[in-house]
């Protein structure tokens, strides 16, 4: 499934809306967790 950040969220039913801002924040979270982890560990060393 291909993700098209310019998707018009008015023409998205209830359901898709929501999967979509469920995805997006947990792809973000993922990724501040990654640097997170990175950047101690890096500075760790």
């Amino acid at each position: 499934m291909i993700l098209d950040l310019d998707v018009d969220l008015d023409t998205m039913s209830e359901s898709d809306r929501i999967l979509t801002v469920f995805v997006l924040g947990l792809t973000v979270a993922l990724l501040v967790h990654f640097v997170e982890s990175v950047y101690k560990t890096t500075l760790l060393h």
